[in-house]
């Protein structure tokens, strides 16, 4: 296999650890570049940012329909690896799922809301062809949730109580 020294670090390299240039190959090794490129970065990393927001406020149609274009044409293999990656990282997803419905509570709710109003043959739909699920899943946050429930209800009737005695009384 035939070698080439590297014009920055003076190691004698496959040729393999070169990139390629023009007809030919880099005067530095891949090792050697990315370090440069590393360096570079920590000392103008404003720059650089300053420079990409630049790009991205300027050319921002043109990246949201490249983005569009690229999302259609990979759909399949983007969702087998966000698959793949929800299931290897399982526990920092949910986490941060929990974490992020915790801090949006409000702003789901409403978006829930305004989607039950706008599609009730969809929710009727998919609550008719998935009811045992459901039911099971509902059935086991219930279970897992008993002291929740509990301190619940009982809020609920320290602060309803007038309202139930008038109930009970009809």
């Amino acid at each position: 296999m035939e070698k080439k020294a590297c014009a920055k670090c003076n190691k004698e390299k496959n040729l393999t650890e070169y990139h390629k240039q023009g007809s030919g190959l880099r005067a530095d090794c891949k090792e050697c570049l990315k370090a440069n490129k590393k360096k570079y970065y920590q000392e103008n990393a404003e720059k650089i940012k300053a420079r990409a927001k630049k790009y991205r406020e300027e050319n921002l149609e043109e990246l949201k329909a490249y983005g569009k274009k690229y999302y259609q044409e990979n759909l399949e293999e983007l969702k087998a690896k966000h698959k793949k990656y929800r299931q290897e990282n399982a526990e920092e997803v949910k986490a941060y799922n929990k974490k992020y419905r915790q801090e949006n509570a409000e702003k789901l709710k409403a978006y829930n809301k305004k989607y039950y109003q706008d599609n009730p043959e969809k929710v009727k739909k998919y609550r008719e062809e998935n009811a045992e699920e459901i039911k099971a899943r509902m059935k086991k946050w219930r279970e897992e949730n008993s002291e929740k429930i509990k301190a619940y209800n009982k809020k609920y009737r320290e602060e309803n109580l007038e309202e139930i005695k008038a109930r009970e009384k009809k």
